[in-house]
């Protein structure tokens, strides 16, 4: 009797270790399975600006490398990135990429409009004599 109660501790132990071991390998290797995230905050996509100096922010989680439109950016301690960008007039797209250090990579695009103030320029013409 004893025997038996002491095998069934050992295996309860054994599975416990065991299951302790699984939950610490999942939480390591997340990363491999979920790859790089982007979350962009603002602007909202397809927005309209009557400016064109914005601001693209958001968070970026399992990334080791980050671009906006081709050109890297950097995130800070809280995973947020926060860049100003400048539109030209009319319609633009705007791109954030990720690569994370297993080659996987994911990317977001926004459509962004840049309605420039109407110009004002009058035509000076000549009638000839």
């Amino acid at each position: 009797m004893q025997k038996s109660s002491k095998l069934i501790a050992e295996a309860a132990i054994l599975l416990i270790v065991l299951a302790g071991i699984g939950i610490y390998a999942y939480f390591e290797t997340r990363a491999l399975f979920l790859g790089p995230q982007i979350r962009i905050t603002s602007p909202v996509d397809g927005s309209s600006f009557k400016k064109p100096s914005i601001i693209v922010a958001g968070y970026a989680y399992n990334v080791s490398y980050l671009f906006l439109d081709d050109n890297p950016i950097f995130v800070d301690t809280d995973n947020a990135f926060r860049e100003t960008l400048l539109l030209l007039p009319g319609y633009n797209t705007v791109t954030v990429k990720a690569l994370d250090r297993f080659g996987k990579h994911v990317e977001k695009t926004l459509e962004l409009v840049y309605i420039s103030p109407a110009s004002t320029s009058t035509a000076a013409s000549s009638t000839p004599s």
